[in-house]
């Protein structure tokens, strides 16, 4: 009878019974895994408990949901969203501080102008522990964002 409690306890998928029945364990952590598996259960005996009350004592309606019917709804929007345009920010970069030129400018205004929550280039370059570098831009962000962001007509094929 124990050997084979043991040896369910050792296969059985329930986590932590494994724990109690194994021989090379300390007997504190088979005690805490006992109370661990133990708190588990009456917690999942509370939660059944509070359903079944819930679904004896509680009504349950279905209703068909018609607020929707008051919006004034159009035609969903699609939004397209240029990602990176590296060869245009090259052509940028080449126009306004000549080429060659220090190519981390090209990351800093990639990250300036098109943000995705990251400003490595930025930080290491302009930030505040940086050594100063004229080349940063501080001001006029939405120019350069005009300079290198395409046009709808660029964008898209008709």
């Amino acid at each position: 009878m124990l050997g084979t409690l043991r040896q369910y306890l050792l296969n059985t998928s329930f986590h932590g019974f494994r724990y109690i029945a194994e021989r090379n364990l300390h007997w504190t952590e088979k005690i805490f895994w006992l109370v661990c598996c133990i708190a588990s259960w009456y917690g999942s005996t509370l939660l059944i408990l509070a359903s079944w009350d819930d679904f004896q004592h509680n009504a349950i309606s279905f209703v068909a949901e018609t607020n929707y019917l008051d919006w004034n709804t159009t035609f969903p929007s699609v939004a397209v969203c240029e990602i990176d345009n590296s060869k245009k920010i090259g052509e940028v970069t080449d126009r306004l501080y000549g080429d060659p030129h220090d190519y981390n400018i090209d990351e800093i205004i990639k990250e300036l102008v098109y943000f995705r929550g990251l400003s490595f280039y930025t930080l290491q370059m302009c930030g505040s522990d940086a050594p100063p570098n004229p080349d940063c831009i501080t001001k006029n962000f939405s120019v350069y964002s005009e300079l290198v962001r395409g046009k709808c007509e660029e964008i898209m094929i008709a």
